[in-house]
């Protein structure tokens, strides 16, 4: 009934589910959650927003108490719960949870957020949690990616529009959070984002032939609610109770979902990331459908690109022989290490400029003198025309060569009027 007779009832408005969160809303709070509220320090308050279409409409403060639902149960709704200490910092974090999880997870990992001023806002994603939907049964990605700026327009209603907000999110979460930072329109409200193991691009050796996915695609208007599609293990975390947690089935309509919302993002998408982030792989999740994984190995994962010889060299002939007044490096095609893309001994700071490309990025090291001492510069530059993947890549492999270098003054530039030479200089005079 629940798979194939209520989607077809509700879709002609001849059943409405009692509970539309089915039987979650209600549920008591595990310990960790408790504690947490139990603290007298800590303040914490519950909203539910209604949305129509993936729309936000209007938020309310909730108790979760059972006249909510039966005020409610023809209603679409996006649970969350707000954590915050002391006066604060003016900042807000957002943070997001993976598939088959839910908000209150991130009462374990947050005390140090709000130690340091920043108010947390932990939701439920849509179908999971005390949001509304059958568990873990997603029709559209973009009901998800929605309900980020659903969160952000609830939260202006009560608190200023000027706060600083950052996305955190894992799993499932991060490949959201990535996804809304690149493609939609309210990204510019985001002032940086930390993802942790994100869902950002498909292995092409796990997807199904053409003819199975389109034959799943059309399954799924009559069977989407079905989970059949097992999730294949393997090397996800070194923890077994993670392994156990793991072990479940994906609904086909979610996979569906997942897929497209994957492909959407796929890194060859030409879009602007404006949003400072930071990234961190640590295991790979892999359905039967789709395989999500960074564009490098978990090896290279583990120890970082890798520094060609040849880098090291180039340096120490700026620094010791002068023979160089910059070295200018990028990754090989393979992304595999660290290569020298080109030296000069020119002092014109225009020509170095001029060397590093408009649309993708580089590590540059730069010997700058000025009138109280000299001194080695490296630029790790990121235009904003970059490509999504090579940020990502550039971004999560800059330790390898800061290391293997040990320049003193480190310069991050999104932009060329970052890297003039009176915004370098003022940088290393403060040193």
């Amino acid at each position: 009934m629940e798979v194939f007779v209520y989607p077809i009832l509700q879709t002609f408005g001849l059943y409405t589910p009692s509970d539309p969160t089915y039987g979650r809303y209600l549920l008591d709070f595990p310990v960790y959650e408790k504690k947490l509220a139990e603290d007298s320090e800590i303040r914490t308050k519950q909203r539910r927003i209604f949305v129509q279409n993936g729309n936000f409409l209007k938020g309310e403060d909730i108790n979760l108490k059972k006249d909510e639902i039966e005020s409610a149960k023809e209603k679409e709704w996006v649970y969350y719960r707000v954590w915050e200490k002391g006066p604060g910092n003016g900042c807000d974090v957002i943070a997001l949870h993976g598939i088959n999880d839910y908000g209150g997870k991130w009462a374990l990992h947050i005390s140090g957020l709000l130690s340091k001023g920043f108010r947390v806002i932990a939701p439920d994603m849509p179908s999971f949690g005390r949001s509304t939907g059958l568990h873990s049964y997603i029709l559209n990605h973009k009901q998800l990616i929605s309900t980020i700026e659903s969160v952000i327009l609830d939260v202006d209603t009560y608190s200023s529009p000027t706060r600083k907000i950052f996305l955190i999110g894992s799993s499932m979460g991060g490949g959201l959070i990535l996804n809304f930072c690149a493609l939609h329109p309210a990204r510019t409200r985001i002032t940086g984002a930390y993802v942790l193991c994100p869902m950002i691009a498909i292995s092409p050796e796990t997807r199904p032939h053409i003819v199975v996915e389109t034959l799943a695609q059309i399954v799924k208007f009559v069977a989407g609610r079905l989970p059949i599609l097992s999730v294949v293990r393997g090397n996800l975390s070194d923890d077994p109770r993670v392994e156990e947690e793991i072990q479940t089935k994906m609904r086909l309509s979610t996979a569906a979902a997942m897929l497209r919302c994957l492909l959407e993002f796929t890194p060859s998408v030409n879009a602007s990331f404006d949003t400072p982030f930071v990234s961190v792989m640590a295991h790979t999740i892999v359905l039967q459908l789709i395989k999500v994984q960074w564009s490098l190995s978990k090896k290279q994962l583990a120890s970082g690109i890798s520094v060609n010889d040849e880098c090291l060299k180039a340096f120490q002939e700026l620094k010791k022989d002068r023979k160089h007044k910059y070295v200018i490096y990028t990754i090989n095609d393979r992304k595999t290490e660290i290569i020298v893309s080109k030296t000069s001994s020119s002092d014109n700071y225009d020509e170095f400029v001029a060397d590093l490309p408009e649309d993708d990025c580089r590590y540059a090291v730069y010997d700058f003198e000025y009138e109280v001492s000299g001194g080695g510069k490296r630029n790790k530059l990121s235009p904003d025309v970059s490509k999504i993947k090579s940020k990502m890549i550039y971004a999560s492999s800059k330790d390898a060569l800061r290391q293997a270098l040990g320049v003193p003054t480190e310069v991050q530039a999104t932009a060329f009027d970052e890297v003039s030479l009176e915004a370098v200089l003022d940088k290393v005079g403060r040193k």
